[in-house]
């Protein structure tokens, strides 16, 4: 059972109300005026609980229509543009200044080039002005964080989120006695998932994020394109050499629909055109990246590589809402 971490209101029922996609498309607007709930949450209550085999997506895969800032989907409902989690406009104006940003990854923080990565960039984010938040995998509870870190916590730890030891890729940490993401067994990964869809969920509720940008193409990938919030990916090597057939349809959804898909090197964009067929415009290489993936970065480097981000944030919004 995945625990919150912090005391947090009761849902409306209509949350886990099971409907199919149709339905759900039709009532949308009712349950919105009806629960007054964050309008954020829209993009979740379309999935139902999840009880189907872990590996299998909730809902019909999506297609990005590049012609246009709408997902397409094969569902007979047809043409699907995620409701705005505020009015696009409001949205868009308010993300011209600063915005409020949730980074996302599956480890620990200062751990390995992406946790030193979401963490430095983390840092510069908010120096810059903009409100940041973070969620992450780890396997103790930590505190004094000079940002707010949002944890799922697995292992022995007597406050742990989940009792198995924390997930991690094959090739990442190899030296590592972690069980690892092809090892964990589908009950184990239906549990991973919904503990971290539901933080995801509260996080959303609670801090309204403009914009979600996760490390890896990977399961919380997935599942920021299910909360309906506009997100980006930061692709790294190790899920490509991990890519096997339970996670493919879950990192391809991902993949195929997130605003940008961010790169450190050439190496990884070439792994990630093999991997999966993007246009090239979504596909951005940070000239700082690797400058960031220790544990001293590079002061310039982090200025560069938040403004970068920034900018590619707004133009990911401007193209969804207009």
């Amino acid at each position: 059972m995945c625990r919150s971490g912090r005391s947090s209101p009761p849902r409306s029922s209509l949350t886990y109300i099971r409907l199919d996609l149709a339905r759900v498309l039709h009532l949308l607007p009712v349950i919105e005026q009806v629960s007054g709930v964050n309008s954020s949450l829209a993009g979740a209550r379309q999935r139902a609980t999840w009880d189907v085999p872990p590996f299998a997506p909730s809902r019909p895969p999506l297609r990005r229509d590049s012609s246009k800032s709408t997902t397409t989907t094969g569902h007979p409902a047809a043409k699907l543009a995620f409701r705005p989690f505020t009015s696009a406009s409001t949205a868009f104006a308010s993300a011209r200044s600063s915005m409020r940003i949730l980074l996302t990854h599956h480890a620990p923080l200062r751990h390995l080039p992406p946790g030193w990565f979401a963490w430095h960039s983390a840092q510069a984010l908010a120096a810059a002005g903009h409100e940041v938040r973070l969620l992450v995998g780890d396997w103790e509870h930590r505190f004094g964080e000079s940002l707010e870190v949002e944890r799922v916590v697995c292992g022995d730890d007597p406050n742990a989120d989940l009792t198995f030891s924390l997930p991690r890729f094959t090739s990442e940490d190899p030296a590592s006695n972690r069980t690892t993401f092809a090892e964990l067994t589908d009950g184990q990964l239906a549990r991973y998932r919904d503990c971290q869809r539901r933080r995801l969920d509260n996080l959303i509720l609670h801090f309204d994020p403009h914009m979600i940008h996760c490390q890896h193409i990977w399961l919380l990938g997935q599942l920021a394109l299910e909360s309906g919030v506009p997100y980006v990916l930061s692709a790294w090597e190790a899920e490509f050499i991990d890519l096997d057939a339970r996670f493919r349809p879950l990192a391809e959804q991902a993949a195929e629909n997130a605003g940008r898909i961010y790169l450190a090197d050439e190496s990884t964009r070439r792994r990630l055109q093999v991997a999966f067929d993007l246009p090239q415009e979504r596909l951005e290489t940070l000239a700082g990246a690797q400058r960031l993936t220790d544990a001293v970065a590079d002061p310039i480097a982090a200025q560069q590589v938040a403004a970068e981000l920034a900018a590619s944030y707004q133009q990911v919004l401007k193209e969804r809402f207009g």
